[in-house]
C-alpha cells in the first residue's frame, strides 16, 4: 500500500501526460514500488530543471558581486543537487 501526492503547476500537461502512462505500466503488471521509483526521479528531475531554467526575478547587483553569478538560487549547486524523493509505505508515520 503506497501514496502518491502530486501537487501540478505550470508544467502540469508534462505531469499528466507522464502519470496516465505510469498508469497504464500498473495495468501492464510492473510493479507499484518500480512505477513509485519512477515517478519519485520524474519529479526530482522537474524540480532540479526548475532551479536550473527557471523564470526568477534576477538577483540584485550585490549578490551577483558577492556569489560571482546571476544566476537564482544556484550558488553552490548543493541545493540542486540534494532534491531526491522517498517512498513510504502508507501509515508508516509520516
Amino acid at each position: 500500500n503506497y501514496v502518491i501526492q502530486i501537487r501540478t503547476t505550470g508544467t502540469g500537461s508534462k505531469i499528466k501526460s507522464f502519470l496516465q502512462e505510469k498508469k497504464k505500466d500498473l495495468v501492464r503488471g510492473i510493479s507499484a514500488e518500480q512505477v513509485l521509483k519512477e515517478i519519485g526521479i520524474f519529479q526530482k528531475d522537474l524540480i532540479q530543471e526548475k532551479i536550473t531554467d527557471g523564470s526568477f526575478a534576477p538577483n540584485a547587483a550585490s549578490t551577483v558581486k558577492k556569489k560571482g553569478s546571476s544566476k537564482p538560487l544556484i550558488d553552490t549547486g548543493r541545493m540542486r543537487q540534494s532534491v531526491n524523493y522517498e517512498i513510504k509505505q502508507k501509515g508508516s508515520g509520516d
